[in-house]
This record gives structure tokens, C-alpha cells and sequence, in this order.
């Protein structure tokens, strides 16, 4: 019997030992670390968790944001995406992209009147994350250009992984 107790004793030692690792397989996913952040006319704006996405590929990059009460962004660039800055207006929104936050009703958006700019500067991007920086003035898509009431979206960043 002693024998026999001698190899399980040093088998259930080594898998205890190696089950006990320093590595931190906590079930936080990458997708937590996910945030935008901007400050829209001065009061703090901040997006996280899974009222947060983000796609990417050969056609361009897209990252939409909601909360509960509807409120949100996206951005989005066309084509070939690399890091850089980008700039949006009401000249390009076709060929390059926009910026839009987003109340419940009410766009406002940087691509919509002469009025709306923004940029857009991604600091780094490779196959699984994006991160940068953003402001744009966005301009109410539910009136007239004429004379738009407009939001200003400052200090803002990004941080975006893909699954």
C-alpha cells in the first residue's frame, strides 16, 4: 500500500503545484478595456462595456457606442485605415468618414453642415486594437444649415479591441 500511495502522493503534488500559476486568468475579457472618452460642451462623456463596438477591415473602421438612454457616438473612416490623423468635415463625409454623437431624436455630426469639422488622430492600430484620439464640432442633422445648433466634442480617446 505504501507503495502505491508514494506516486499518487507526488502526482496530486505536481498538479497542485502547476494549478497554482502567478498567471491572472481572471474572466475579464479584452473587450472591458474598451472605453471612449470626450467631454461634449465641457461635461464628461464616457462609454465602456458592452454598449461598446467596433469593426475593422479592408473597407474601413467603424466604432458605435450607446448607453441606455440612447446616448452615443460613432466614428467612422472609409478605406484603407493606418495610424495617422484624419480629418472630417462637410466636404468629405463620403470619401473619408464622419464623427457623430448621438442624443435620443438628435444627430449631430461632423459631415452634415459647413460649420462641422473634426479629427480624428489613431495613435496606434493593428489586427486586434485601435486606440487615438478624437474632436469635432457636430452640427444638428435635424435643422437647417442655416443656422445649426452645434455641440462641441472635446479631449476625446478611444480605446477599441476586436474579437
Amino acid at each position: 500500500m505504501k507503495t502505491i500511495m508514494k506516486p499518487f502522493m507526488i502526482l496530486l503534488f505536481i498538479v497542485t503545484s502547476f494549478s497554482c500559476s502567478s498567471d491572472d486568468d481572471s474572466s475579464n475579457s479584452t473587450t472591458n478595456d474598451n472605453f471612449i472618452r470626450a467631454k461634449i460642451n465641457g461635461v464628461s462623456y464616457e462609454a465602456t462595456g458592452s454598449g461598446l463596438h467596433g469593426s475593422f477591415d479592408e473597407e474601413g473602421l467603424d466604432i458605435d457606442s450607446r448607453d441606455t438612454n440612447g446616448t452615443g457616438m460613432d466614428f467612422y473612416i472609409i478605406g484603407n485605415v493606418s495610424q495617422g490623423t484624419y480629418n472630417f468635415s462637410s466636404s468629405n463625409v463620403t470619401t473619408q468618414g464622419r464623427l457623430n454623437y448621438r442624443l435620443t431624436g438628435e444627430n449631430f455630426s461632423s459631415g452634415f453642415c459647413s460649420v462641422s469639422n473634426g479629427t480624428l488622430t489613431i495613435t496606434s492600430i493593428n489586427g486586434k486594437t485601435v486606440t487615438g484620439t478624437f474632436s469635432f464640432t457636430g452640427s444638428s442633422m435635424s435643422e437647417s444649415c442655416l443656422n445649426p445648433s452645434t455641440k462641441a466634442i472635446t479631449e476625446g480617446s478611444f480605446k477599441i479591441t476586436f474579437p
